[in-house]
């Protein structure tokens, strides 16, 4: 995003950008919220149906066996929580992290092993959703089974003594920085209704976005200022950009996806999660991101080359 509003806002300096995974329309009256957790959801589903099903299915289980003190002993004990469930506020923040959870397999749904967020194997989501096979469980079954499936994100490795949900769920982020900003500058509004997507209803609302912000960072959200900043979609005087998107990426619903003009390009991989054209090479890269790259460098050399030949040429005085 910073690469391509960069380019947009100092033509002179940047002879050009690629930015890759870049959701500059994800921001109100440009992007549907529901847009992003239905992607999410897409990636599951495409895996397996059932397992999408499962962890539709699962809020509920969380809900029913949290409803007693009992239940929520249970589950912290089963989950192997840090700190065990005591309020109901412990039970939202639970379910907070698992969303986290689900949405960052999506972003890093590699075809090979990564440490971006967490330690996780190639293929993150089929590894997962293999512990998911069956969505007509209930009960303490199936949320036995959303741990062992979950595991795969938080612990890996195996070197994590118990889960702890206080920490953020993408801990090798370090996103504090962002969350600010999205509690500032970068409002951009995510809905789920938990039938077109996995997640619990969870409707859009600005004032209480608001609110929770000014609780955790004394600061109010101007909703409109990216788009007074850079345009939203009236994009059509940027040039020299390319923006490229991986389709399975959840960023991807507020990514310019259709060219704009000549020398402003969209490149879509289908297989690609997030900034994947960005990482290194990889043996299992997909033929389309392999083609992006090449896009990439063609695209670079033309600005370089047209960069020079701009250049004014300067005399030398005698």
């Amino acid at each position: 995003m910073l690469a391509a509003y960069f380019r947009m806002k100092y033509p002179h300096v940047v002879a050009g950008a690629i930015a890759a995974s870049a959701p500059i329309f994800q921001f109100s009256g440009l992007t549907p919220c529901e847009a992003f957790y239905r992607i999410v959801t897409s990636d599951y589903n495409s895996t397996s149906t059932e397992c999408a099903a499962s962890i539709r299915r699962s809020w509920t289980e969380i809900n029913n066996i949290t409803s007693s003190d009992a239940g929520k002993s249970w589950l912290s004990t089963t989950w192997k929580l840090c700190k065990p469930l005591k309020t109901s506020n412990d039970v939202k923040e639970l379910k907070s992290w698992l969303s986290d959870v689900y949405t960052n397999l999506a972003m890093i749904n590699y075809p090979y092993p990564t440490n971006f967020l967490a330690p996780v194997p190639a293929n993150p989501i089929s590894v997962m959703c293999t512990h998911l096979p069956n969505s007509s469980l209930t009960g303490k079954l199936l949320l036995k089974s959303i741990f062992k499936a979950i595991t795969i994100y938080f612990n890996y490795t195996g070197s994590t003594r118990c889960l702890n949900i206080e920490t953020e769920a993408s801990t090798n982020l370090g996103d504090l920085g962002w969350d600010f900003q999205a509690c500032t500058e970068m409002v951009m509004p995510m809905c789920s209704d938990g039938h077109n997507d996995m997640f619990e209803m969870q409707m859009w609302n600005f004032a209480k976005y608001s609110d929770t912000c000014y609780k955790k960072w004394k600061v109010r959200p101007d909703e409109k200022r990216a788009l007074r900043m850079y345009g939203g979609k009236d994009i059509s005087t940027a040039t020299n950009i390319v923006f490229s998107n991986g389709l399975l990426d959840p960023w991807s619903s507020g990514g310019v996806l259709y060219n704009i003009s000549s020398s402003t390009a969209a490149v879509i991989i289908p297989e690609g999660a997030h900034h994947l054209d960005l990482r290194e090479s990889n043996p299992a890269d997909p033929f389309s991101v392999r083609t992006a790259r090449k896009f990439h460098r063609k695209f670079i050399r033309r600005w370089l080359h047209n960069h020079q030949l701009s250049e004014p040429t300067l005399g030398v005085g005698l």
